[in-house]
């Protein structure tokens, strides 16, 4: 399951007491004004220079501004900057006394903290995720080369400590790992870990860096017949690491199951690291929780394990974005950020992982 950026800001919000959603009654013309006439129950000024307002549909959905005036008897509310595009009917609002980028900067902080990650992270079936690992020069451990050259790249990288700098020469070619390398190179558990993935919806995602157009992709490959492999979109040659992704539902009758990282039609170098990000160091067996930018944007977690993010995310933002004035609400939000955050740790053991782990030769490692 997953949980979008909006979601987690409704769960956050709840625990600021930040929480207020209504609809206009009036259409938006391009003006300033936005009117709803839900909102007559606050007391006129209410909202005048302390609160933003959101719009999260319609033609300036996204659209977030500070408030400068409202006027109770009409349900209008004022904000600063630029006017509006129109509205051809009802749009959504939402109401905070505090920044939402600043709310999803805490989303973003906690779900790449030490509390969160790797206790509420996605398992990764694949080894070595991160290419990190390299007994041999010419190809990461667990992981082999078809026709194109790899070595370990370690200046160029998008997070740990490698990356896999894929070279093509003439002929199409890909870095990959796969159940027919068998158990003698891949070891048992890794090898009928892969297995397990068969019947299973599965995510295959790599940052790759690429100066070329229609050079570099993945692929989740099961088999040459037709239906057992799924390709990703390529990169689009700008030369900056950009996120690749494919999702597939491994067929039942598949044969194998395997990851390739694939360099065609142009010769040249391209970058292949690890999923995640580059602020928080990977750990063997786990994916990262994804980063959120938009309200769509989507997290890996479940209704629980979401809330749990949510409530440790509330905690951050008092401690490290909310500015409280006084010294009196400086010692509230410090005591509410510490009582949320024993919350934030009771529900992640609820509703998170503590993997069992076992030694394997480049370290700790979860499958």
């Amino acid at each position: 399951m997953t949980t979008t950026l909006a979601t987690l800001r409704q769960t956050l919000s709840r625990y600021l007491g930040d929480w207020l959603t209504v609809s206009t009654t009036t259409n938006i013309t391009t003006n300033t004004s936005i009117i709803s006439t839900s909102l007559n129950m606050f007391r006129n000024d209410y909202f005048n220079d302390n609160w933003f307002v959101l719009i999260t549909s319609g033609n300036n959905a996204g659209t977030k501004r500070l408030i400068s005036d409202f006027v109770q008897t009409t349900g209008t509310i004022t904000i600063y900057g630029a006017n509006l595009l129109a509205e051809a009917g009802a749009v959504t609002l939402e109401l905070h006394r505090f920044d939402t980028d600043e709310i999803k900067a805490a989303i973003n902080e906690a779900s790449a903290s030490p509390e969160v990650y790797p206790f509420l992270a996605v398992h990764s079936f694949i080894p070595n995720d991160h290419f990190d690992f390299w007994s041999q020069t010419t190809y990461p451990d667990y992981w082999r080369v078809s026709v194109v050259t790899a070595v370990k790249e370690t200046t160029t990288i998008h997070n740990g400590v490698a990356a896999a700098k894929v070279t093509r020469a003439g002929t199409d070619g890909y870095l990959y790992t796969s159940t027919e390398l068998t158990s003698s190179v891949l070891g048992n558990d890794i090898y009928t870990a892969l297995l397990s993935l068969i019947g299973q919806k599965v995510k295959f995602s790599r940052w790759v860096k690429a100066s070329t157009a229609l050079q570099a992709r993945l692929c989740i490959y099961c088999g040459s017949d037709t239906g057992y492999s799924k390709y990703s979109n390529y990169h689009t040659g700008g030369g900056s690491w950009e996120l690749l992704e494919v999702e597939f539902d491994i067929p039942l009758g598949a044969g194998q199951v395997g990851f390739r990282c694939e360099v065609n039609t142009s010769n040249g170098d391209v970058y292949f690291d690890g999923p995640g990000r580059a602020d928080i160091a990977p750990i063997p067996g786990f994916s990262y929780l994804s980063s959120l930018s938009a309200d769509t944007d989507a997290i890996e977690l479940d209704t629980g394990q979401a809330e749990a993010l949510a409530c440790m995310a509330a905690s951050i933002f008092l401690r490290r974005f909310a500015r409280p004035g006084s010294k009196e609400d400086q010692d509230r939000y410090k005591q509410n950020a510490a009582e949320l955050y024993t919350e934030a740790k009771g529900l992640i053991s609820r509703a998170g992982i503590e993997p069992p782990r076992r030694k394997v030769k480049f370290g700790w490692q979860e499958f």
